[in-house]
């Protein structure tokens, strides 16, 4: 499968500790999982370091809320990464 997770920031904390692990576990188990995060953060690096994929979309500080929700449904529609059925 075509995996994207999204996280706003990889910042050192728990959420972003979360996404490691289970982008790992899905990595290991034969996935492709990309990382969607609009601030690369302290923990950017270590995403390659697990087998993580990584894209930044930086947020704009002219972009609405709406425009970036858009960019964004844009962005995972592109990369035809797999819906839950």
């Amino acid at each position: 499968m075509n995996i994207a997770l999204i996280h706003d920031s990889m910042r050192i904390g728990g959420i972003s500790q979360q996404i490691l692990n289970l982008g790992g576990y899905l990595v290991a188990q034969g996935h492709e999982v990309t990382v969607v995060s609009y601030e690369e953060g302290e923990w950017w690096a270590r995403l390659a370091d697990v087998g993580l994929k990584s894209v930044c979309l930086p947020i704009s500080r002219w972009e609405s809320a709406f425009q970036q929700a858009r960019r964004l449904a844009w962005f995972l529609a592109k990369g035809k990464f797999d819906k839950e059925r």
